[in-house]
């Protein structure tokens, strides 16, 4: 049975949630020190199961019967796709290069891992900052509502006429503004393409590789706001220019900014790995900061819902149904 596109990638989604970024970061380390205690790394995948952590024993035995069967490292471990998400590319990437041209394996998959970790960690602060304000806003936003089942108590009619006018005003006025103070909030950004790239090819080169095929690796694993500009840079590059003049003719801002970065570290002969993590440690630090003043800033708008639909709301809730009692009397 085939299952749709788009419930496909809901299941993707929902597994790669359920494993968190600790558990993916712990089991490529996993596989790391397997390969650093001397495994070869077919051996290393073979066993990679038996020192991952509990989420993850199950789909990485299901790799391991992929390799006995013949399956290539790499296409083994494409399965692995719901659990790791678009990490797997990275690793595929990895062990092609392992299996090509060698390099220090290890040292690469300590780069992913740590790349998982950091932008788990971003996340999470993104989530943290947020939270907080918008779940203040939105118990304001909702207190009118806790008076519709106090409206008997005024000893008026709350189902005539007036009555459900009092009530379906106040109800909507109150609902309208928690929709209103939670679109204000923004939500946290995802990971910066440019730093993502960054981040994976800073991780291959410390393994030994080329810039070339370095570049050619963050490529492939490069997230979906950065994967078309990166596909164009990969077909300049096959035309005949270099990483860094196809990058700078992108439409990318923060690729441009890579290749700039890129045609320093070739002028001044200086390392490129540690560039390169630079590089991505201050794009996200700027994104996080773009995103702070951001969440700063919405508990000021959320004024101009809360006078406009909640405080009204109050009114035609908590105070409508004894104004009315007044009246009649």
């Amino acid at each position: 049975m085939q299952l749709k596109p788009s419930l496909g990638r809901m299941l993707c989604r929902r597994a790669n949630d359920e494993v968190s970024a600790g558990v993916r970061a712990e089991a490529v380390r996993g596989l790391a020190a397997l390969l650093r205690s001397g495994l070869p790394l077919r051996s290393a995948l073979l066993n990679w199961h038996e020192h991952a952590p509990p989420d993850l024993r199950d789909p990485l035995m299901g790799m391991a019967r992929r390799i006995r069967l013949g399956a290539a490292n790499d296409a083994a471990l494409g399965p692995l796709q719901p659990f790791f998400g678009r990490d797997t590319e990275a690793l595929s990437a990895v062990l092609v290069v392992v299996s090509e041209s060698g390099g220090d394996a290890p040292s690469m998959l300590e780069g992913i891992a740590s790349s998982i970790q950091n932008r788990a960690a971003l996340a999470e602060a993104g989530r943290a900052a947020g939270s907080g304000a918008l779940l203040s806003g939105r118990l304001v936003a909702g207190l009118p509502l806790a008076f519709v089942p106090l409206m008997p108590l005024a000893k008026v009619a709350v189902f005539d006429g007036p009555g459900l006018v009092l009530l379906g005003l106040g109800v909507a006025l109150a609902f309208g503004g928690l929709r209103w103070v939670s679109a204000l909030m923004p939500l946290p950004p995802p990971d910066d393409g440019a730093a993502a790239v960054a981040d994976v090819a800073a991780a291959v080169l410390v393994g030994g590789t080329s810039l070339q095929a370095a570049l050619r690796i963050a490529g492939r694993q490069a997230p979906e706001s950065v994967a078309a500009p990166m596909q164009r840079a990969t077909r300049l590059v096959a035309l005949g220019l270099p990483w860094p003049e196809a990058l700078g003719r992108l439409d990318d801002a923060g690729l441009r900014e890579l290749a700039a970065i890129l045609r320093m570290c070739q002028k001044f002969g200086l390392p490129v790995s540690v560039a390169l993590r630079a590089f991505a440690t201050r794009r996200r630090e700027e994104q996080a900061r773009r995103f702070e003043a951001a969440t700063r800033r919405a508990p000021v708008l959320m004024v101009i819902p809360l006078v406009t639909c909640v405080l009204p709301s109050y009114l035609l809730l908590g105070l409508g149904p004894f104004l009315r009692t007044l009246t009649l009397t």
